[in-house]
């Protein structure tokens, strides 16, 4: 395969990282990793993704993300290019972990995880199991997309179907419509407040 200029660029840059570069990378990921799980993905984990993802990128004729000329014109730049690459990587892995469901393991008196099945008696031990919670949820929802505009209505969407399983947002999308969406689910609060007093 013909390798164009910024792919043979990218390449050459590729076999230029030397054991001392591939641990400050580690070293920097490990410092962007600290709101994530130790056990979810670690810092060499991410480099190497990182690593495999340019080299996939180098390969293909149309890559989905392409450093620039000046990201691989020489060996500082294209370490700034990975580093700005690893970030994307952990930004990718905290959307999929904001998406995943909130299970908190459960304990014995001594503080001894529990290892084997507990019935539990309560009725309403998950948040959709409420009646209250579930209006509460259908209400703040069904005002949203009464004031949202339709290019906010996909970020409602996901926000919705992850209420009760994350304490954050869905950071899939736009940075500028959860922002908005936040906004608007203040002023909806508000309303729904003022309605109860």
């Amino acid at each position: 395969m013909q390798l164009n200029g910024i792919q043979a660029l990218t390449a050459r840059r590729l076999e230029q990282l030397t054991a001392s570069d591939l641990r400050n990378l580690a070293t920097f990921a490990k410092s962007r990793l600290l709101g994530l799980p130790q056990n979810l993905i670690s810092a060499e984990d991410v480099v190497q993704k990182t690593l495999l993802h340019i080299i996939r990128g180098a390969q293909r004729a149309i890559p989905r993300r392409r450093p620039t000329k000046g990201e691989v014109g020489n060996k500082a730049a294209f370490l700034q290019y990975m580093r700005s690459a690893i970030a994307a990587v952990i930004a990718r892995a905290q959307r999929k972990l904001a998406l995943l469901p909130i299970h908190e393991p459960l304990f014995m008196a001594d503080g001894a995880a529990v290892n084997k099945p507990i019935l539990l008696l309560a009725t309403n031990v998950y948040p959709e199991n409420s009646a209250s919670l579930q209006d509460l949820k259908r209400e703040i929802f069904v005002r949203l997309r009464r004031h949202a505009s339709p290019r906010l209505l996909p970020t409602i969407n996901e926000w919705e179907r992850t209420f009760f399983w994350t304490n954050q947002m869905p950071r899939q999308g736009s940075r500028s419509h959860r922002r908005q969406v936040r906004m608007l689910a203040m002023l909806v609060l508000k309303e729904i407040n003022e309605r109860l007093i």
